[in-house]
């Protein structure tokens, strides 16, 4: 018999890419929308700026990254906080990461 293929699915994984993506100003928001399989319907990953879900954030990065149409969609609570997201930290997380 034949050793068993080894597959590497973190590379096949990160060779996949989604169309968008919507980064959260809140971690809670990032989960409820999770939670309630938004991100299979829209073929979108879903983040926050604070990086959740922290087990696959790198991940999802590296993924974003193969595609150079991404479109980049902030959901955020319509505070100071919420509306400086977009102006800098949003361009940190898709310019840095």
């Amino acid at each position: 018999m034949s050793e068993p293929i080894q597959i590497n699915s973190e590379v096949e994984v990160i060779a996949y890419s989604f169309d968008r993506v919507i980064v959260c100003d809140t971690a809670e928001i990032a989960q409820f929308l999770i939670a309630n399989n938004f991100h299979f319907e829209n073929n979108c990953a879903v983040l926050s700026i604070d990086g959740y879900p922290e087990n696959i954030f790198s991940t999802v990065m590296q993924m974003l990254k193969q595609n150079p149409d991404l479109k980049v969609y902030a959901f955020h609570s319509a505070t100071p906080r919420g509306v400086t997201m977009i102006d800098e930290k949003l361009q940190l997380i898709v310019l840095t990461e």
